[in-house]
C-alpha cells in the first residue's frame, strides 16, 4: 500500500472509530482554558505484575455527547507522585502525553502495587500563571489473586475448559477470599465476555459475605447464530477505591484499581 493509500486508511479507521462511539471530541490548548472550567478524570491502576499505570484526562464539559479535550502546552504539566505505604518511600515523575485520533491522554508507570500506596496528582501551571491543582489523590486498595475452582472451600482447581450449562457448579474465587484486608467503600466488581456469550457482569457483595461467583448456569449464548458455540471467556475483576480531586477543578474523579483477569475455555 502506497503513502496515500495508508492516509486514507487511516482516515477511514478514525471515521469508524468515531461512529462506533469512542470519543473522538475536539481539543483545546490549556493555556486557553482555566482551571475552573476543567473535569479532571484521573486513574491508578495495578494489573498484578507489580506496576501501576497512572492515567489522566483533562476535559472542558460541552452542550454535546463528546467533551472537549485539554492539550497541555507552554509549561502547563501534571506530575505524579507515588508514596510507598511502609517505608514512606516516593517517586515523582511527569506524566507524558498519548494521542489517539487527536484526544489526549497523559500517563505514566510506578513499580508498585501494594494496598495503601498513595498516588497523588499535581497540575502544575507555575509557568502560565493560571491556578494550579496539587490537591488530588488516591491510594491503592488490596491486591488480590483469582482462582477457578470446584468447590470455594476445598479449593480443587476446576477444568479450564467447561460446559456452561453444566450441572456441576464451578467457582470463581478470590484471594483473600473472605476480603479481610478489603476496606469499606472498596467495589468489587466482574465482566464477563466472550464471543459466544452475552456479556456478564455485576458487582460482588463482598461485604455481604459473598466469596465466590458461579459461572455455570448463568451465562447466556449470543443470538443466534452465534448461539450454541465454544470460546475463550475473558473474566475480569476489578477493586476499586474512590479518591479524591483538587477542588480547584470543576469537577473530576480520582479512581484507585486493582484488576485481574482470568482466561478460561467455554462449551455450550
Amino acid at each position: 500500500m502506497n503513502q496515500m493509500g495508508r492516509a486514507r486508511l487511516a482516515i477511514a479507521v478514525a471515521a469508524c472509530v468515531c461512529l462506533a462511539g469512542a470519543a473522538c471530541g475536539d481539543s483545546e490548548s490549556s493555556t486557553d482554558v482555566e482551571t475552573n472550567a476543567m473535569t479532571a478524570l484521573f486513574s491508578a491502576t495495578a494489573h498484578g505484575n507489580g506496576l501501576t499505570d497512572v492515567r489522566a484526562e483533562l476535559r472542558i464539559p460541552g452542550d454535546d455527547i463528546l467533551d472537549d479535550y485539554v492539550n497541555l502546552n507552554r509549561g502547563d504539566r501534571l506530575i505524579a507522585k507515588r508514596t510507598y505505604p511502609i517505608t514512606l518511600e516516593e517517586n515523582e515523575r511527569i506524566l507524558f502525553e498519548h494521542h489517539l485520533f487527536g484526544d489526549s491522554t497523559y500517563g505514566v508507570g510506578f513499580r508498585d502495587h501494594e494496598k495503601d500506596s498513595l498516588i497523588e496528582i499535581v497540575f502544575d501551571r507555575s509557568a502560565t500563571d493560571h491556578v494550579s491543582a496539587n490537591a488530588s489523590s488516591v491510594t491503592l486498595p488490596t491486591p488480590f489473586e483469582l482462582d477457578w475452582v470446584e468447590d470455594p472451600v476445598t479449593m480443587n482447581s476446576a477444568p479450564e475448559s467447561f460446559s456452561r450449562s453444566s450441572g456441576t457448579p464451578y467457582f470463581v474465587v478470590w484471594d483473600p477470599f473472605g476480603a479481610p484486608d478489603f476496606e469499606p467503600g472498596d467495589a468489587l466488581g466482574f465482566r464477563v465476555t466472550g464471543n459466544c456469550i452475552q456479556t456478564f457482569q455485576g458487582v460482588i457483595d463482598w461485604q455481604g459475605g459473598e466469596d465466590s461467583l458461579q459461572l455455570t448456569g448463568v451465562l447466556d449464548d449470543r443470538d443466534p447464530p452465534d448461539d450454541e458455540k465454544n470460546c475463550g471467556l475473558r473474566v475480569e475483576f476489578t477493586l476499586r477505591r474512590a479518591g479524591t480531586v483538587d477542588p480547584a477543578f470543576a469537577d473530576g474523579s480520582f479512581v484507585g484499581r486493582q484488576v485481574r483477569i482470568l482466561k478460561l475455555q467455554s462449551t455450550p
